[in-house]
């Protein structure tokens, strides 16, 4: 049986070395308070490292879901949902499609009786929500990926309640383990 070579391979050359296996490593910390702050998810006024800790699971699809659960048990999935709502309308973009996401969430965890309505919104942020969704009747592009940050962060601190007790519980090492072998997989 002959061998077969490539033109630019000589007998008795070596082959090149393949590129070293990458780990997925954690991001550095500072760059990713920083991401966040620019994003409006954190308040740069009010960060904890568990702050910090949270939000970046929040990136994970396994710690949303230990996140989502740990929020069902302790009665604050609205927050959670909420939370998840305003991420994905910071994604969207087209100013129309963004305006019906931001009426829909208004309606959904903001205006007063609402399905999932949010405890912890004052009277004072529901007004000011609804005043910047009625200025954009006439211009969508007033909604901007930034306009519901104050609700977001509010959000954030409640998940964050609900978190404390996730991070002291068995759950927590659980998921550290999910998250370890998921991604440190050959």
């Amino acid at each position: 049986m002959g061998l077969c070579l490539s033109r630019n391979h000589k007998v008795g050359s070596v082959s090149p070395k393949p590129p070293p296996t990458s780990w997925r490593t954690p991001p550095d910390a500072e760059k990713a308070r920083q991401v966040f702050y620019l994003d409006g998810t954190l308040d740069p006024n009010d960060c904890t490292p568990g702050h910090l800790e949270l939000r970046q699971l929040l990136n994970e699809p396994i710690g949303q879901r230990y996140i989502g659960t740990n929020a069902k048990q302790t009665l604050t999935q609205e927050t959670f949902f909420c939370w998840v709502d305003i991420q994905e309308f910071k994604s969207i973009p087209t100013a129309d499609f963004r305006k019906s996401k931001a009426w829909h969430i208004y309606h959904k965890y903001i205006c007063a009786g609402s399905v999932l309505e949010l405890g912890m919104i004052s009277v004072a942020d529901r007004e000011d929500v609804l005043n910047f969704l009625n200025a954009a009747e006439s211009d969508p592009q007033a909604i901007t990926t930034h306009s519901f940050d104050l609700i977001q962060r509010k959000c954030f601190k409640e998940i964050y309640q609900s978190f404390v007790t996730l991070r002291q519980s068995p759950k927590f090492e659980e998921m550290k383990k999910e998250l370890k072998d998921t991604y440190n997989r050959i």
